[in-house]
């Protein structure tokens, strides 16, 4: 019983540390993006119906992507949306993706990443796997649809 209670003494900060450490990166691109320090969004994606030999990693997803949309200005009300409806809790489980989501800065610096499965639910966020609670890919796909 003693080593059940270490155990979870040992784990539990770490799990809460990185649930913070996804929250405040949300927290922090929503800050960016209504101080109007992100300049640039770029939405990549890979249709569902492509196969591949190994899952689309976000490195894999930023060479290969199908298409991809850049925003350069009247942004801002999309995304802040985007993001204020996106809840996520971190995650161990990695997945194949479909979208992503660059963010960059007046330098062309990326700033923030996301990535996201093609059932909007597993992806990451600055490179840390997360769970979306709501349906990232189904929103960006109405994003895409709203330019035509």
């Amino acid at each position: 019983m003693r080593a059940f209670w270490f155990a979870v003494a040992l784990f539990v900060p770490t799990y809460m540390c990185g649930q913070n450490a996804a929250q405040n990166s949300m927290a922090e691109l929503k800050s960016l993006l209504k101080a109007g320090a992100i300049t640039r969004v770029e939405i990549l994606r890979i249709p569902d119906d492509v196969t591949t030999r190994t899952s689309v990693t976000p490195e894999a997803l930023r060479s290969i992507a199908s298409y991809k949309v850049i925003f350069c200005e009247g942004f801002e009300p999309t995304f802040s949306a985007l993001l204020s409806e996106t809840s996520l809790k971190r995650s161990s489980q990695r997945s194949d993706l479909r979208w992503g989501i660059l963010f960059y800065d007046a330098s062309g610096r990326e700033i923030c990443s996301m990535f996201v499965d093609r059932f909007g639910e597993n992806g990451y966020l600055k490179e840390e796997p997360v769970v979306f609670g709501s349906n990232l890919a189904k929103r960006l796909r109405q994003i895409i649809r709203e330019l035509r």
